[in-house]
């Protein structure tokens, strides 16, 4: 009878909401509540019993408060999760669920119960499957969580040795109970799309990251519109329900609150996109005295003589690729940026160019704890010539100093430093680091 609760199919409103879809991934052990968990959030019982069982994921889907909401839960394990613990389907099933949406999903929710606890074992397991980055998309429910209140929360914690995996998911933490009211359900979805919208470098979790810095902008810049359509409609009201004033105000404040951090992200990336173009501006004119290289122009002016064989709406774009050879120094930001990318002939300097927007991209990478570590270790190196004061600014602001300060060249060496000395040897890093160490003669 206590399914009934869920088969509420009008759930579908007019709720303006953040997000038109979804995409959440269940995980955790045998009988953590991953089936309480999806059920609450798509508010009917389509995890069943039986589900429990199953030994490959299942994937689930609803219109629920004005989203479509997709649901992939995958089979539970038994004790610590381990590569070598004789479950290696569970594992495969594990590195499967990213496959199950194209982009990959927007959050992970790590169920746990009252009673249980997840070790570092299987934390460490967790992360060899879906790489460190795991955490940043991760929100823990504590399930059957009928004893647990704010209040209590941060001593059950640390009674169940929970504060490491607490504290690596930002400490994003929901409880929920056995069954779920309406009212619960809907929190728990706000505070998953409250995640998602705080995200820094995309809002859905892929390996490896694919998505494209200039896409991620555009989904903010409407995510900031979504937002400002709420706290309107929000205004609007004008019940004279005390309680659903006061619910009013407070979902306003959240907005808010919501909204300042987005726009501070988008901030950071303008500035990271900034550094670069102020990096190939320098790098330009050190090349040939003020004048962009040879080889880009030559290199846009062949492409686009090639298509205009083959289109003649280009005579257009011809001129203006022509207008550019012409035009003396200095460059505008915005000639810079309608240029083809620079054909690389030869290692030297022009190899770094990108190295500013790949430097903020290293710091993103890090977790808060890692980045202030970072800076403290930077302060108490001498030689560095950096006082830790200056470091308090954003991560592409850091980015920016250190470069200055030391130079591309030396600026990469320091970095492999510090990343090894945190450490940071993952190949998220890595990968971000070598083509540059390689380009200076350095290794890893």
């Amino acid at each position: 009878m206590a399914h009934r609760l869920f088969d509420d199919s009008s759930i579908v409103s007019d709720f303006h909401t953040l997000f038109d879809e979804l995409h959440i991934v269940l995980i955790g052990c045998h009988y953590a509540g991953k089936n309480t968990v999806g059920n609450a959030i798509l508010r009917k019982h389509v995890f069943k019993y039986k589900t429990t069982y199953e030994r490959h994921n299942a994937k689930r889907e609803r219109a629920v408060f004005g989203r479509r909401i997709t649901i992939v839960r995958v089979p539970g394990w038994y004790g610590d999760l381990d590569l070598d613990n004789g479950q290696p389907e569970i594992n495969q099933e594990i590195r499967d669920c990213m496959k199950e949406f194209q982009k990959g999903p927007h959050a992970i929710i790590l169920c746990v119960t009252e009673r249980s606890t997840v070790t570092n074992k299987t934390m460490k397991t967790l992360e060899s499957l879906l790489t460190d980055r795991v955490w940043d998309h991760t929100l823990i429910v504590f399930t059957k969580g009928k004893n647990l209140k704010t209040e209590n929360i941060d001593k059950h914690i640390k009674d169940k040795d929970l504060q490491v995996l607490w504290e690596t998911c930002g400490k994003r933490h929901h409880i929920l109970t056995k069954w779920p009211s309406l009212e619960q359900s809907r929190k728990l979805i706000e505070d998953i799309e409250e995640m998602v919208a705080k995200k820094s470098i995309s809002f859905t979790f892929s390996i490896p990251e694919m998505r494209k810095p200039e896409e991620f902008q555009a989904e903010k810049s409407k995510l900031l519109e979504r937002i400002q359509d709420k706290i309107n409609l929000l205004e609007k009201d004008a019940s004279k329900d005390v309680k659903r004033r006061a619910r009013g105000n407070s979902e306003k404040l959240r907005l808010k609150d919501l909204q300042k951090h987005v726009e501070e992200t988008i901030q950071l990336q303008s500035q990271s996109s900034r550094t670069v173009i102020q990096s190939q501006l320098s790098t330009c004119s050190q090349a040939d005295g003020g004048r962009p290289p040879c080889d880009t122009l030559m290199f846009s002016r062949t492409t686009t003589l090639e298509q205009r064989s083959n289109n003649p709406g280009l005579e257009a774009t011809l001129g203006e690729e022509q207008s550019v050879l012409r035009t003396p120094p200095p460059y505008s930001y915005d000639t810079i940026t309608l240029r083809r990318p620079t054909l690389i002939s030869s290692p030297g300097r022009q190899d770094l160019r990108g190295w500013g927007s790949t430097l903020v991209n290293v710091l993103e990478e890090l977790k808060d704890q890692q980045f202030d570590n970072m800076k403290c270790k930077i302060g108490f190196r001498n030689e560095w010539k950096i006082a830790r004061s200056k470091l308090d600014g954003s991560r592409a602001d850091v980015a920016e100093l250190m470069i200055q300060t030391w130079g591309e060249y030396q600026c990469i060496i320091n970095i492999r430093d510090i990343m090894k000395d945190i450490p940071r040897n993952d190949q998220a890093i890595t990968s971000l680091l070598m083509p540059f160490l390689e380009v200076i003669g350095e290794t890893w």
